[in-house]
This record gives structure tokens, sequence and C-alpha cells, in this order.
């Protein structure tokens, strides 16, 4: 049997002030590769390609943090690597949270970029905030992550590269689902062999009749439940809609599987490419259909951010529905998303907007009872002030979607919390994942674990 990948994303200067703690990690959870993540000092050559301004292309490019010093990375390489421990970079993607030009931003289908809230109907949302995300179609951008990837792991002699955030944006951002429609994806999708206009009018249709929602059919689907496809037809989506899912989707893939080549060549076939993979409830929205992952080495499922992204994404949707749809009740509006995306099987989600906010996964003890009045775990109060049993509920959901999903070709590593109590919720996530057949996971947070 292949030994279990156990990876845990450690900052390049705790490597060096606590290097005993790769040694625990070692011992108690079988710590098989450290994730780091520079800065780093790259080529001239490599530098010359940053798509950012002037203004901050020194200190940073998409992505990753640049120096002119680089010995705290190169220590903490050399640390792992005498300890016995592979060391992937973890590397950010499209979605970076920092988009200093509009031109680099990704654009809605009425060409307007998504870098700013703006004054359209996005600015009225509850949650409203600037799209943190590059154009997966610019060649600029495009040409700097196939460099800076590969040229990180050569340099250094890391033995894979982690891009996260390799997507669009979340799911409470939602204009971004409208995107991108920029020059470059309009040729993008020409190659392609996709009818950009035919997507074009489909998606605008459909946004228009969205913002007309009928209160006593959401009602109504909330106590029935309507898939996807369902909700296609009730908003007049056509061909179109679907078409330009896959192709976002698309748009990324091919992308990947261009950077998982240059990595291969930089580094003579050491190193592997992987990239994030949203969980199987919301791929599609932000870009993600796993059969497209076929260039890739491998996948993270980021699923320890469930209670924080994914919830506060529905949050953002049923904000949405009671602006939209007047008269509808907000517990209408949120059981309406949770049966749309199957969430309804969990018995303990709440039916307000402000309790869907789970603090990253976690519950506070005091408000415990707003959510699973019956005894917890088979009794027993929750370990110190957090409970995180609700948090794995929706781990094992996603997971389980996950395994029947997954193309089996290609290693899944879910990327899991380590700072989870009580510890029998910790033990659960990692039992479950070896049970679904992943090849490993990795994990976020790893105090807990020590």
């Amino acid at each position: 049997m292949a030994k279990k990948l156990v990876a845990c994303r450690i900052a390049d200067r705790d490597v060096l002030e606590h290097p005993e703690e790769l040694d625990l990690l070692k011992d108690k959870v079988g710590l098989t590769t450290a994730m780091l993540g520079g800065p780093f000092d790259l080529s001239p050559e490599t530098r010359a390609l940053n798509p950012y301004p002037k203004e901050v292309r020194d200190k940073r490019g998409p992505g990753l943090g640049l120096t002119g010093d680089d010995s705290i990375v190169r220590r903490a390489v050399d640390l792992a690597h005498a300890k016995g421990l592979e060391v992937w970079f973890n590397i950010g993607g499209w979605n970076t949270g920092d988009v200093p030009s509009s031109e680099l931003a990704i654009k809605d289908l009425w060409g307007r970029p998504l870098n700013k809230v703006g004054t359209g109907e996005y600015s009225q949302a509850r949650f409203a905030k600037p799209s943190g995300n590059l154009c997966p179609n610019n060649e600029a951008v495009n040409r700097w992550f196939e460099a800076a990837y590969a040229e990180a792991a050569a340099k250094y002699g890391a033995e894979g590269v982690y891009a996260g955030h390799s997507r669009y944006d979340d799911l409470s951002v939602y204009p971004a689902i409208f995107a991108c429609g920029c020059e470059s994806c309009q040729q993008a999708a020409k190659e392609m062999g996709y009818d950009f206009e035919d997507m074009q009018r489909g998606v605008q249709e459909v946004w228009e009749r969205l913002q007309r929602l009928d209160a006593r059919k959401v009602k109504l689907a909330a106590e029935v439940g309507l898939n996807p496809f369902d909700l296609l037809e009730l908003l007049g989506g056509d061909t179109g809609v679907i078409e330009w899912l896959n192709f976002r989707a698309a748009s990324l893939g091919r992308q990947f599987a261009r950077f998982t080549t240059a990595l291969h060549k930089a580094t003579n076939g050491r190193a592997r490419f992987g990239a994030q993979a949203y969980p199987a409830s919301f791929e599609l929205l932000v870009g993600h259909l796993y059969k497209d992952y076929a260039g890739c080495d491998f996948m993270v499922p980021p699923l320890m951010w469930i209670g924080g992204h994914f919830m506060d994404g529905l949050a953002a949707w049923a904000d949405f529905i009671l602006r939209h749809a007047p008269g509808i009740e907000e517990k209408d509006a949120v059981r309406f998303l949770y049966r749309l995306f199957g969430y309804d099987v969990v018995e303990w989600l709440p039916l307000s907007i402000d309790g869907m906010h789970l603090h990253q996964g976690a519950i506070p003890a005091e408000r415990l009872p707003d959510y699973r009045p019956q005894s917890i775990s088979g009794g027993g109060a929750p370990a110190e002030n957090l409970y995180f049993g609700p948090y794995m509920d929706l781990v094992e959901l996603e997971m389980k979607k996950i395994a029947i999903l997954r193309p089996s070709a290609i290693p899944f590593y879910p990327l899991l919390r380590g700072a989870v109590r009580p510890r029998v919720e910790l033990r659960r996530q990692f039992q479950l994942a070896e049970s679904l057949g992943f090849e490993g996971w990795l994990i976020h947070g790893y105090e807990g674990l020590l």
C-alpha cells in the first residue's frame, strides 16, 4: 500500500525557529511534507514578467511575495529535507485577493471590472466586497504564473507546487459568476470552440430573471426541493448558460496543464504541480470541473473553509433572494439554498443569515443550543469554548460527494483543519479521508496537533 501523503502548511520562519515541531508532527500525524510559502528571490527574467504595476512589483507578484534575501526560504527547505521531509511551495493562483489594476481584473459580461464594488445591484448587497480575481485568460498573468511556479521549484529544490486559490471568487462575490467577459476571454472562447455571444446572451437573460424572483415559487421550492437543472428551467436558461459554466472551467483547466508541463520541464520531472479543487457542491460556480484537471499531478479540495467561505457564500445568496423576492421569509430563502445544494441533509443548519456565519467552522459553546439542542456526540459538554462537530458534518458530506465524482487517475488531498475540538472530531476527519480512499491530506493550523 502506498504511503499516505500528510502535509502541513508551516511558516518558513517557524521551521527555523522551532525545528522540533517537524519531529513532533512526524511522530504524531505521520508528516511527510512541509508546505512553505516564501518570499522568493526570482531571476530578473522572471521578474520582468510580473504584470503588477511598477510601484508594487519589487515586493510582490500575483500569488507570491518577492525578496532580495532568500536566506530564510533556503534554510527552511534545507532543514526540512535534512529531516527526511519533502517540500511543497504553497503559492497563490488567480484569486489573489490583490488586484492592483483594473486591466488585470476580471470583467463581467457587461464589461465592468469587478475589483471595485461599484454602484450596481451588488452595491446593495449586505456582504458586498470587491473581487480579488485576476483574469484566467490574461496571457501576461499566465506567463508570470508559468515562470514563477517553475523557477521557485527548480531554484529551491521543492518537490511540489500547490497553487492555492486557483479559481474565481468564492460564492459571496456573486457577480464573479458572470465573469470574465474581457477581450482575452472572448478570444479564448473562440479558440476553444465556444460561442461567446450565445453564452453572453443566455447568462444576461438569467441574470435579469434572477432579479425578479417569485416569492411564492421560492417558498414552494424550499418545501419540495429543486435541483440545479430545475432552477435553470425556472430561470429560462438554455445551453448558453451551461456552456458558460463549462467554458470558465475549461479556461482554468488548460492553464493547469500548461503550468504542470512547465514545472516538469524545469525540474526534470522531480516536482509535481497541483491546484485547488473546490468542493463538489459548488465547483462549477467558481470555475472548477474535476474532469478539467487531467493535466494536474494532484488536486486539493479546501474543506477547512466550509464553515467560512462556503456558508458565507450561501448567506450572500440568501440576502440576494430576500432583496429580489419581495415577501419571502428569511428562513424560506435559506432553506431553499440548503435544498438546492444538498445541505438539507445536515440537521443542525441554522435558518437565519446571521446564524450561517460559523466562525470558520466553529460554534461558540454558549450558542450551541441554537443549533443542536440534543446531546452532542454521545453527550457531554464541548471541549473548551468552541465546538467543531457541525463543521465536521459538512466536511463529511463534501468528502463523500468528492469521492463519488473525483477522477481516479489523479490523487486527491483534502485540505483539513488541524485546530478542531474535541479531539474525537479531529481524528474523525482523518479517518474519514482514509476510509474514502483519499491518497493523503493537507493540514492547516497544526498547533492543535502538538
